[in-house]
């Protein structure tokens, strides 16, 4: 390459040795640092003091246990609607050939303590007919009792399985509970 000045050869790198001017188009790059379109480096963890690095850790922790508390007030919700609820309802359908006249259902029912679950009423159940209600918990046991137009009282419960759970009252008070054996139905 030639200096456009005077026509010496030029040398590969600086300026004319004949007449001292810059070589065309040289582009000189900036250093890192003062190049705007680089970002500046920051920090890496080794190069962080230990005070600092003791800050990051109280930020990260301080962060992370709301955070795992907020997950667990979700979790429950998430478990309540997505796992329970679709599988604590109860189903009592009538095929006593008459009108039950009442019939409520203990959740979680312990002898001597309030029902955990609560209490679920059915009134005026149809013959042929079927009522359906939801527990306010998950369901690991519960118990059953009711009356019939002509006074027959049943009960029963136990231990189901996974819900929904289908409670099948038949003639004289008897319950099925689909699960097992029906329960006959006990007088007064």
């Amino acid at each position: 390459m030639c200096c456009p000045g005077c026509g010496a050869k030029l040398p590969e790198e600086g300026d004319c040795l004949a007449c001292g001017q810059a070589q065309p188009n040289l582009q000189v790059p900036l250093p890192p640092a003062t190049d705007p379109h680089v970002a500046p480096a920051r920090p890496g963890w080794r190069e962080l003091s230990p005070v600092n690095k003791a800050v990051c850790i109280l930020i990260a922790v301080g962060l992370a246990i709301p955070a795992m508390l907020i997950l667990k007030a979700v979790e429950k919700e998430v478990k309540w609607w997505l796992w329970i609820r679709p599988g604590n309802t109860f189903v009592i359908e009538n095929q006593s050939g008459q009108l039950i006249t009442m019939a409520t259902i203990s959740v979680n029912d312990r002898p001597g303590k309030p029902a955990e679950g609560g209490t679920i009423r059915f009134e005026n159940i149809p013959m042929g007919g079927e009522h359906s209600r939801s527990a306010r918990a998950r369901v690991s046991q519960f118990f059953i009792q009711g009356r019939l137009a002509d006074g027959t009282w049943f009960a029963g419960g136990g231990s189901p399985p996974r819900g929904p759970y289908r409670i099948i009252i038949s003639p004289g008070g008897e319950i099925d509970f689909g699960f097992g054996k029906p329960v006959p139905a006990w007088d007064n």
